[in-house]
């Protein structure tokens, strides 16, 4: 049974006014429906079998197939024939797949167009829409009836931070080092791995050049650049406080705050 996403958009768009479809305008945000359908058909398989939605995403043919079957009249209204893709025999574990995608694209619209967080893909996608869009209306149509449908005129889309930090331990050869006044740092090449250049400080630099003859493990934290926090032989063990000098650094660290909490 065919499944179609509809959607009509309305606004003072280049073309719109025509019931035309602009790919200037419209070519970014089709191309991240595209992969928004594509990531939700991944997600949903992936959570079916047990697998990896990244597994599912590696995968070299599609889980489903989107594909413009009409254009309307009246601003523009698309009809969009969501359908399981030729040749791939996993998206037939789970039932009726393609009428799930299109259900869980249309909630995840109605969602983060609120400002509620789901689906980081439809995010983007509803992001990268013209600003001249004056009404957008979603719709789910199953052989000719109508499912679910959501219309909205104003988005209020959620603007996360940038990325978080995070650390990054890398095992491998020195492969280069850089030195002051140019950039300090230290390039370690992973086996099978592409080169992972780390800021450092001179003293680090040092360091690493009496390492250079062996294979190093080393500690780094993200950010604009990969900053190097450590750097050791690749058999060094690490070294691991006891519970009581965890105990102590803790007491050390937050005496103060403690101090005033207990007033």
């Amino acid at each position: 049974m065919a499944t179609n996403l509809r959607i009509i958009w309305d606004g003072n768009v280049p073309g719109l006014p025509e019931h035309r479809l602009s790919l200037n305008a419209f070519g970014g945000p089709l191309d991240k429906l595209r992969k928004a359908i594509k990531f939700i058909a991944a997600s949903t398989v992936a959570n079916a079998v047990g697998g990896s939605i990244k597994d599912e995403l590696r995968g070299k043919k599609p889980l489903v197939d989107i594909q413009l079957s009409s254009i309307d009249k009246g601003s523009v209204d698309l009809q969009f024939e969501c359908e399981l893709a030729p040749g791939n025999n996993e998206a037939l574990f789970v039932e009726d797949l393609a009428h799930r995608v299109v259900h869980e694209f249309l909630a995840s619209v109605r969602a983060e167009s609120r400002g509620q967080l789901r689906n980081r893909f439809v995010r983007e996608y509803l992001d990268s829409l013209p600003p001249q869009l004056r009404r957008q209306r979603y719709s789910v149509v199953r052989n000719g009836r109508e499912e679910d449908a959501y219309e909205f005129s104003e988005m209020n889309l959620a603007h996360l931070p940038g990325s978080f930090p995070s650390l990054v331990h890398v095992t491998g050869q020195i492969v280069g080092l850089g030195f002051e006044p140019a950039k300090s740092e230290v390039r370690i090449q992973p086996a099978g791995d592409t080169t992972v250049a780390m800021s450092a400080t001179p003293a680090q630099v040092e360091r690493a050049v009496t390492l250079r003859q062996g294979y190093v493990q080393a500690l780094g934290v993200t950010g604009e650049r990969i900053r190097l926090l450590w750097i050791r032989p690749s058999d060094a063990e690490l070294p691991i406080a006891s519970p009581e000098e965890r105990t102590e650094q803790f007491a050390q660290r937050w005496h103060e705050v403690l101090r005033r909490l207990a007033q």
